[in-house]
């Protein structure tokens, strides 16, 4: 079994390039003795083994499907997770940066969505909303005040969006593995 580093498909082990997006998966000699040892496998087990990567191709495909079909959810939660959270942290003390939280948070669940999931992926691209709330939030803030204590509450924010986050990446990937184990 070979999955794709490009677009994650599973691929029997005797193709040489990916079915889906053509991406070389390993070199033409060794996918040729790769499909030698496959044809010299019984035909019973050699039947149940293609339909064992039929059923893994079509998981993978299920996935993909299902992740396009909620790209709008996922792209709403993630709006609302960073704008609530990061402008929360503040005491909505500037209103005008929950439309600019709604975009970042959309944005960063939208390449989460993209990429597939990945709990650390997920982590990296909610850490870098927050810290990108912050860093825009910052010049419309009353700085002196912001500095005596409410950047405590910011820091729980960004550590809250983390592990959001890393549990939204894990969330779309489990998804992912779930029905790529399961046929």
């Amino acid at each position: 079994m070979l999955n794709c580093g490009g677009c994650g498909l599973t691929n029997a082990p005797y193709e040489a390039a990916c079915t889906s997006c053509r991406t070389p998966l390993q070199d033409q000699a060794a996918a040729d003795a790769k499909r030698r040892e496959w044809d010299a496998l019984p035909p019973k087990l050699r039947e149940e083994q293609e339909q064992a990567f039929v059923r893994m191709r079509a998981s993978v495909e299920e996935h993909w499907k299902w992740l396009r079909r909620y790209r709008v959810t996922h792209a709403i939660i993630g709006a609302l997770l960073v704008s609530l959270v990061m402008n929360g942290s503040a005491f909505f003390a500037s209103p005008w940066s929950i439309l600019v939280d709604f975009a970042i948070g959309a944005g960063a669940a939208l390449l989460l969505n993209r990429f597939r999931g990945g709990s650390w992926i997920g982590f990296g691209l909610f850490v870098g909303a927050a810290v990108a709330s912050v860093l825009l939030r910052a010049p419309f803030l009353d700085m002196s005040v912001y500095l005596q204590g409410f950047w405590f509450f910011t820091c729980f924010a960004v550590l809250g969006l983390a592990v959001s986050g890393y549990f939204m990446g894990m969330k779309l990937d489990y998804d992912h593995r779930d029905h790529f184990v399961t046929g």
